[in-house]
């Protein structure tokens, strides 16, 4: 059941796996919580940080995919001229030619 809430979730069985045992290791600081394993309110319990989990997992994909993004743009950035400098190196190689 907490692999199928992440995979509703993060849409990746590998994911999934991870986030499920992301949950159980958080679980285990926890375990003096639960007194019947069986019971509904445990199972909600489970769901929830497996939930949880995958929601933070989500976050730290798109923080990194904007990180990326932005990388990428400063380095276009780095690469393009500037159009006051474009037109100066234009001006420059017409002045040229004019004055052959």
């Amino acid at each position: 059941t907490m692999v199928c809430a992440a995979n509703r979730i993060l849409r990746d069985q590998m994911l999934a796996e991870d986030a499920t045992h992301d949950a159980f290791m958080r679980i285990l600081n926890h375990l003096d919580k639960i007194s019947d394993p069986k019971c509904n309110k445990t199972r909600n319990f489970l769901v929830l940080i497996v939930r949880n989990i995958a929601l933070d997992y989500i976050r730290s994909q798109k923080r990194k995919f904007e990180t990326s993004y932005d990388a990428n743009e400063y380095a276009y950035a780095d690469q393009r001229s500037n159009p006051e400098e474009e037109y100066l190196a234009k001006e420059t190689k017409e002045n040229r030619l004019f004055l052959k």
